[in-house]
């Protein structure tokens, strides 16, 4: 499930950020994770540089620069590109069936992994993506002591 909250509050430092993400931070429950971004006409350049390097377990934050048309987040960290989907302005999406279209396209078999691969989905979605198209009779499980797909034909 996914919940957006959206407030406006005036920050004057980057203080003012690490406190209130900090807060924000604490406030996770386990197996929970959240995303802040922080949107303003512009921002400092050591605030860029500092959002850059931020990394939390359960905590993705993003700063976007309106005058810039620039989001800003530690690309390095694992749970900030998972994020960075929802915060980014770039209009042009593939969608998920598109890439496993494309997969399906490219390779005669494959399996979970690939699907995976291709997706960014973890197992759990993989399978649950996969099982609905076999479900539909798009795709027809070949495999014998693992699943393995191939379109219907």
């Amino acid at each position: 499930m996914l919940i957006v909250d959206n407030y406006g509050k005036s920050i004057d430092d980057k203080r003012d950020i690490i406190e209130m993400i900090q807060a924000k931070a604490s406030t996770i429950e386990q197996n929970q994770c959240m995303s802040l971004c922080f949107i303003s006409s512009s921002w400092d350049q050591n605030i860029k540089d500092w959002a850059r390097t931020y990394s939390h377990q359960r905590l993705g934050f993003f700063i976007y620069d309106l005058e810039e048309d620039d989001l800003v987040y530690n690309e390095t960290d694992e749970n900030n590109r998972k994020f960075a989907f929802w915060h980014s302005t770039n209009g042009t999406r593939t969608k998920l069936t598109q890439i496993v279209d494309q997969l399906i396209e490219d390779e005669e078999y494959f399996d979970l992994n690939d699907v995976m691969e291709h997706s960014g989905l973890n197992l759990r979605g993989a399978k649950k993506f996969i099982d609905s198209l076999v479900k539909k009779k798009a795709l027809i499980d070949v495999g014998l002591d693992s699943p393995k797909y191939t379109r219907s034909k």
